[in-house]
């Protein structure tokens, strides 16, 4: 999921222009933070089942490869790991 503080119309537009299928919360940017920890943007997140925080990451690439290094080597690794828990 992601959170925005952009109205919902641009939202779904960018949505609908980036072929996004996650859902996409359009917040005020004071409550964004609140729930980022106030650590910037972007930050990502893996959560387990029971809702508790098991990675977060600040920050972005502006290098592809390295982003999809990363996802495919660290993002992936940890959501097989949870994924494999009970």
């Amino acid at each position: 999921m992601s959170f925005t503080f952009d109205s919902k119309e641009n939202a779904q537009r960018a949505a609908d222009s980036n072929h996004l299928s996650y859902p996409i919360i359009c917040l005020e940017r004071n409550t964004i933070y609140k729930l980022i920890f106030n650590l910037g943007s972007p930050i990502t997140m893996i959560i387990d089942k029971t809702g508790k925080i098991r990675f977060i990451k600040s920050g972005s690439s502006e290098d592809e490869p390295a982003i999809n290094k990363i996802t495919d080597s660290l993002y992936s690794k940890k959501i097989e790991i949870l994924l494999s828990e009970n």
